[in-house]
């Protein structure tokens, strides 16, 4: 960690020069809320006076904003927020703080309407728009601007703002997680939404031209979402349509061959229909060779039918094109080679081609001032095919072995949400939402013989000629499996006193599963395999607010996931089962200026299955992860924020059968760093230029589960600077600006990925609104 603390001391540095330039002279201070009384987060707020110019900001996860540093006079308040009308307010600065509080009224079309309340604004991660303050969750959330800042384009690196998240690229094409210590490489093993959907399929390292902000829910969510997340839940929240016509284009150009592009327009096509377009595309060699192209056009209509009807639709289509990489492949000492840390030895015949067309339509109802009902409906049909030589390994010691795996997924995927929201006066106020999920996950396999695992021509480590002719691939198997999935499930957030709340939820799911095998040569259909589960989640929290400033909170919840393997009977095996206790706190100081949330959380699942001779599983596993998690989010001014955050993790197995004579019970989870760091901050001038800084760093992390091999920690820093003049921005980002040599993620315990030397990107964006 001796890097971390010197990147630590360069961005401390930094903020102290920083904060020397900003003299404050006087400030205004507010709130914006919807016409109930909910937080707006993220609205564009502007002071602006003849004298002093113009200053932006936007509010914070409870609607509040501050400007500080303002010169005494008359200033005019814009706010501004998608699916609410512009609102207007006068202040007057002086020695005193000049409050500003803001109710914005909804415009002719609502933006979105997955909200408690089916009309009245966009709620955050977790079916309700309660503020966060008066919830027993642990929500974090990566806004665009500072997606912007960071010029990131996939999700992986936006998670990399997340206290206590480790998240990486393998394959060069598929992203993969740890959330609180539990590591989640497959689909089944955590929950990816988009808008509240839940995705099921591949995690492909998909564009974010569309995205407007991504949310983490910690810890299980199977109350709300189902599904096997017992980590964490990522809600990817699109744009969505306005009143506001906006026009925006931006061209970037780095290392690398690497170009990118976006356009965005939004605004009215008539009285009652908004809309939203947002395309953008990206060309990259990659500094591994692994090159990318990538396509996205995802436009979306927002239609008011009368005063208590809305109808959406949301279409996003990804094309996306890698050529993959395997890594580079340990000695048989267990030693990194004297090769070049770009070194790529995938075949000239590698690719994964993948087409997603994600569309949805929703459809809410206000049937009166209590009273709400919405339905989604999701189709995402998926095209994956895939032919890498993704496992490499040492057959002496300079000749790699390589073998291809080879597959085509046909996945269609039907999900239907049928919710009703309510609201209940009294001595206890309740905020209701209760519902239907219906989900049916119908996948195609293509493979050749062997599942797929084509051998592939040797090449040699040190001198690697390439001799590997094109592959013929001959399918062997079409396997289709169905999963389907029926829902019930009902959430109450309570209103005790004014310092005391509550929310209970729970849900019970039936799982369905079968699957079956046609050879196509021979047009043999094979028996039908099938598993069926069901379970009941919940959860249920208090949160305390002594003052204004604070909020205690804790909880306690539960998730479940469905296993497809069986015993030699065919009998199914239960679920793996979880559960976790969290207690946090969120403190509010200097007028909400500065925000710093704590939390402690203990997570146990079990049920891990383990397999013994005869195809016999024994289902005793279980891991046991506790940590603590820091999250820091500042506007000290209206031109300077500060994001960070701390994680510490302590990921162990409790039973750990691997045969009968070697249990590995304490020993720590892979891929589980126990210490992760991330500071992010901005400061804009008047002038038009701002700067940003970044540091993030990770102690070491064991790759196997016997613990004999460790991924060394690492500490980046990433600088940032941009121009603005009017319409336009000019930004330029350093990422790794030290040039730290690291490995970003693992394969097998023996295929390491070095992470990005020092990597530079220009950008240029046209705003107009």
């Amino acid at each position: 960690m001796r890097g971390v603390r010197t990147l630590l001391v360069v961005l401390f540095f930094t903020l102290g020069i920083v904060s020397s330039a900003h003299a404050q002279t006087g400030s205004i201070a507010g709130r914006v809320v919807d016409a109930q009384g909910a937080a707006v987060a993220s609205a564009e707020v502007s002071a602006s006076s003849a004298a002093q110019g113009t200053r932006t900001t936007r509010s914070n996860a409870e609607g509040a904003f501050t400007f500080t540093g303002l010169a005494a006079g008359n200033y005019v308040v814009l706010v501004r927020a998608p699916g609410f009308a512009d609102k207007t307010e006068q202040a007057t600065v002086g020695s005193a703080v000049a409050n500003v509080n803001a109710t914005l009224e909804v415009a002719g079309i609502v933006a979105d309407v997955t909200v408690v309340g089916a009309l009245s604004g966009t709620a955050a991660t977790g079916k309700t728009n309660v503020p966060l303050r008066d919830q027993p969750l642990t929500v974090q959330s990566v806004p665009q601007y500072v997606i912007q800042e960071q010029a990131a384009n996939d999700v992986a690196t936006v998670l990399q703002n997340v206290p206590g998240v480790y998240a990486f690229t393998n394959y060069g094409v598929y992203e993969g997680y740890t959330f609180r210590g539990f590591l989640d490489l497959f689909p089944s093993q955590a929950n990816q939404l988009i808008d509240g959907v839940l995705q099921q399929g591949n995690r492909i390292n998909t564009q974010l031209s569309n995205v407007d902000r991504i949310e983490v829910l910690k810890g299980p969510s199977s109350a709300l979402y189902g599904g096997g997340a017992i980590g964490a839940t990522v809600n990817i929240i699109r744009k969505k349509p306005s009143p506001q016509p906006m026009y925006d284009f931006s061209a970037a150009a780095g290392r690398w061959g690497l170009g990118r592009t976006t356009f965005g327009a939004g605004g009215k096509l008539s009285d009652r229909v908004n809309y939203r377009l947002d395309i953008g595309a990206e060309r990259k060699d990659g500094f591994r060779h692994n090159d990318t192209n990538r396509v996205q056009f995802a436009p979306s209509v927002a239609w008011r039918l009368g005063d208590a009807n809305q109808f959406n639709v949301y279409y996003t289509y990804n094309r996306d094109h890698f050529s993959g990489d395997a890594g580079i492949p340990l000695l048989p000492d267990g030693t990194f080679p004297d090769v070049a840390r770009d070194l790529n030895l995938r075949t000239p015949f590698d690719f994964a081609h993948v087409t997603d067309n994600n569309l949805q339509f929703a459809f809410a109802r206000q049937l009166n001032n209590s009273w709400g009902f919405r339905n989604t409906f999701s189709y995402r049909p998926v095209n994956d095919d895939y032919l890498l030589a993704e496992y490499i390994a040492m057959d002496s010691d300079r000749d790699v072995y390589r073998e291809y795996l080879q597959f085509t997924h046909r996945r269609r995927p039907v999900t239907n949400l049928a919710e009703v929201t309510g609201t209940l006066g009294g001595r206890v106020q309740h905020k209701l939402v209760a519902g239907w999920e219906v989900q049916r996950f119908a996948n195609r396999t293509d493979t050749a013989p062997g599942g797929g695992v084509i051998d592939a021509a040797g090449i040699d480590l040190f001198n690697p000629i390439e001799t590997q002719q094109a592959p013929t691939v001959t399918i062997a198997r079409e396997r289709y499996t169905t999963q389907t999935t029926n829902a019930l499930y009902a959430q109450d957030n309570l209103t005790l006193t004014d310092t005391l709340k509550a929310s209970i939820g729970g849900r019970f799911d039936m799982f369905d599963w079968n699957r079956y095998d046609i050879n196509p040569i021979t047009a043999v259909t094979g028996a039908t395999t099938t598993r069926d589960a069901t379970a009941m989640t919940g959860r249920v929290g208090l949160v305390y607010q002594p003052t204004p400033m604070v909020d205690v909170y804790g909880s306690f919840a539960t998730s479940f996931r469905p296993l497809t393997s069986a015993q030699p009977d065919g009998s199914s095996l239960d679920p793996e089962r979880g559960r976790q206790v969290e207690v946090g706190q969120r403190s509010h100081l200097l007028n909400d200026r500065v925000q710093v949330d704590t939390v402690f959380f203990d997570i146990v699942k079990n049920n891990v299955a383990f397999s013994r001779p005869g195809g016999v599983f024994r289902q005793i596993g279980e891991i046991n992860s506790r940590g603590i998690e820091i999250d820091l989010s500042t506007s000290l001014a209206s031109n300077w924020r500060i994001n960070g955050g701390y994680g510490f993790t302590n990921a162990r197995f409790g039973e750990y059968e691997v045969d009968d004579q070697t249990n590995l019970k304490g020993n720590h989870s892979i891929m589980a760093p126990r210490h992760i760091v991330n500071v992010w901050t901005s400061y804009d001038w008047a002038s038009g230029f701002g700067v940003n800084v970044g540091v993030r760093g990770q102690s070491q992390l064991f790759v196997d589960d016997a613990n004999t091999m460790t991924l060394g920690g690492y500490g980046l820093l990433n600088l940032g600077a941009r121009y603005r003049r009017g319409a336009f921005e000019y930004a330029l980002n350093i990422n790794n600006a030290t040039n730290s040599e690291y490995f970003a993620s693992v394969l097998y315990d023996t295929q390491l990925y070095p992470g990005d030397p020092t990597n530079v990107l220009g950008t240029v964006r046209i705003r107009l609104r």
